[in-house]
């Protein structure tokens, strides 16, 4: 028995699937807060200023005197002060002279949907307690290196203008943990990153191949009973109609009896996250073992009527 489809998957809260593949660059010596080589009073600590706290609401800088958001414009300055060209950075730091014991986390890259929700899922799902975030989007202009030249200021509708770069910038204040769940966290941060751009990025392409399905199954209905066959459109096209996130597709064959299914690429390419073959659809565990299915209730009955 064999079987074709397409499959894709959407979240509401999170992109990545958990993979632990580092992606990111980190801060170099030289700029990393707290090192000679930076300072919370220079015009770019001070531009970026006042872009972190312009929006924000009053819950989101309780408890930061001038001094503190200072220091805060001074971390972010030295974690956006180099960005190589579409790698995102990513900076953890001990918050200093505080009582609670807490990290600062930094993310900074190109704008794009689900980064929030993305890396604060990640941080929480590390069991690790976000106390603030601040998510100002900011236009900048950097070099071809990726030093930064100029904070722009807050991004506004439309596109930037040319020779600017429209950028993420989130601060996180995070629970105090060891060296190794950090890294941990560096890594899972940087993957839900990579995520959500090969999301992003497919976006649209995913869009189509969705609505070049529905066509098929106009075009070439399988042999079923024409209501099933209805209902099956009829429900692709509402996830068409922008009530779907869609995070990956490729084009599988079930092999096998209905009992016990098994998933097997049938196609040289794939799109988002589904990009990558080897990607833990069912399980979270890579490998062929992936690719057995979750359930005999996802499949068709024997009985197409």
């Amino acid at each position: 028995m064999s079987f074709e489809s397409h499959f894709s998957f959407a979240t509401a809260r999170r992109i990545s699937c958990g993979k632990n593949v580092a992606g990111a660059i980190d801060v170099p010596e030289t700029t990393k807060p707290g090192a000679a080589g930076s300072s919370a009073n220079t015009p770019l600590a001070q531009a970026l200023a006042g872009c972190l706290f312009a929006r924000a609401l009053p819950g989101e800088i309780e408890g930061l005197d001038e001094a503190a958001r200072v220091a805060v414009a001074g971390f972010m300055a030295a974690a956006a002060a180099l960005r190589a060209p579409d790698q995102p950075v990513i900076h953890i730091d001990p918050l200093a002279n505080d009582g609670a014991r807490r990290l600062r986390l930094a993310i900074i890259g190109e704008d794009r949907p689900f980064l929030v929700d993305s890396t604060a899922a990640a941080v929480t799902a590390a069991g690790v307690d976000i106390h603030r975030l601040l998510h100002p989007i900011i236009d900048v202009r950097r070099d071809a290196d990726g030093t930064l030249l100029e904070v722009i200021g807050l991004g506004k509708n439309g596109a930037p203008l040319p020779g600017h770069a429209r950028e993420s910038m989130i601060y996180m204040e995070i629970e105090q943990v060891g060296h190794k769940t950090r890294a941990a966290l560096e890594a899972s941060l940087a993957q839900v990153l990579a995520d959500v751009r090969a999301a992003v990025t497919d976006w649209q392409a995913m869009l189509a191949l969705l609505r070049e399905r529905i066509r098929a199954l106009s075009d070439n209905p399988p042999p079923l009973a024409p209501p099933r066959t209805a209902e099956a459109m009829a429900f692709l096209e509402w996830l068409a109609a922008d009530n779907f996130t869609l995070l990956g597709a490729r084009h599988y064959r079930l092999e096998g009896d209905l009992d016990d299914p098994a998933m097997e690429v049938s196609s040289d390419g794939g799109l988002g996250l589904l990009a990558d073959p080897d990607y833990p659809v069912w399980t979270g565990m890579r490998g062929p073992a992936t690719r057995r299915a979750p359930s005999r209730r996802c499949w068709p009955a024997r009985n197409p009527c």
